[in-house]
């Protein structure tokens, strides 16, 4: 095929590169995802004329692309984030972008999978999973607030509760409720743990109790977006937990 870069067999289904198939068909020099791979890789035909009349062909790791998306949308939003900066913290061009992904909500959506699934849900795992109860929900929030409060994304609260913001679309809100369900089951889980330990009060409503502990957590997020000290978000934490307990029930 004229204009066939080095080293691309065609065939049926598409091009072979090595012993992998790309799984798309060839359309004007397009982009085209790699699945022979476990992480697929993206073949960016930018046309640069080399002086042959043959594009420069590169390749580049979906995954590792998507989580720099991930990181510019979690501290700017999706709203005040633009396709051109998009293409400035990823290197790719607008149309690479377009080919691999879709359009800018498209991304955002895949981003947001992509948190749930690697930032939110072990932490999820993790809290269902510890038979420590209320001391176990006690540590999920001071690990949230350590998170949210320092290091690397500090003030940048939580992607998720962050879309909430956003006027999300029919498909990031179901998202957003697939994160809320998640971790509102982890709570109920600990609250398990905790009724069986006797150290829940025995009037509580154990499923609203989830879920004011899991508003409470939507809260920290978003407070500790403004700079909130850590230390008030703490008491809070502390008061609510109180709450739960027959010592609170008795003051």
């Amino acid at each position: 095929m004229p204009g066939q870069p080095h080293g691309l067999e065609t065939g049926a289904q598409g091009f072979h590169v090595g012993q992998g198939l790309v799984d798309v068909q060839y359309q004007h020099l397009r982009p085209l995802v790699c699945h022979y791979r476990a992480t697929p890789l993206i073949l960016d035909w930018s046309f640069q004329d080399k002086g042959c009349g043959v594009p420069d062909v590169k390749h580049f790791d979906a995954d590792e692309t998507l989580a720099k998306a991930e990181l510019l949308f979690w501290r700017q939003g999706v709203t005040a984030t633009g396709i051109q900066d998009i293409v400035s913290a990823t290197g790719l061009s607008r149309s690479s972008l377009y080919n691999a992904f879709g359009s800018k909500q498209e991304l955002h959506i895949a981003a947001l999978q992509r948190y749930l699934d690697r930032r939110s849900q072990p932490m999820f795992d993790r809290l269902a999973s510890d038979d420590g109860g209320l001391p176990a929900i006690a540590d999920f929030f001071d690990r949230l607030i350590r998170l949210r409060c320092t290091g690397r994304h500090a003030r940048w609260g939580c992607l998720i509760s962050n879309a909430h913001t956003e006027r999300p679309s029919d498909s990031a809100r179901a998202l957003l409720d697939q994160h809320h369900a998640g971790l509102r089951a982890a709570f109920a889980a600990a609250l398990d743990v905790a009724r069986r330990n006797g150290d829940l009060r025995p009037d509580l409503d154990q499923a609203g109790a989830a879920e004011m502990l899991t508003l409470l957590a939507y809260g920290v997020n978003l407070r500790s977006r403004s700079g909130t000290p850590p230390e008030d978000l703490e008491a809070g934490i502390e008061t609510c937990l109180h709450t739960l307990t027959s010592a609170g029930l008795e003051e």
